[in-house]
């Protein structure tokens, strides 16, 4: 469960978006959506406050 190596590694790139578990899980009858740009904001905010 959870993310593998390679993808560990490319969660802040823009855009990028993990493989979606080909079953949801109990919690979640929905499949994630989104436009993975998320997390590359998240950085890209933390670099302008010199944040490290």
């Amino acid at each position: 469960m959870g993310l593998s190596q390679q993808e560990q590694q490319r969660i802040w790139e823009r855009f990028y978006r993990a493989q979606i578990s080909a079953e949801p899980n109990d919690d979640d009858e929905v499949p994630h959506v989104g436009l993975g740009i998320g997390l590359s904001l998240c950085l890209a905010i933390m670099r302008s406050m010199e944040v490290r």
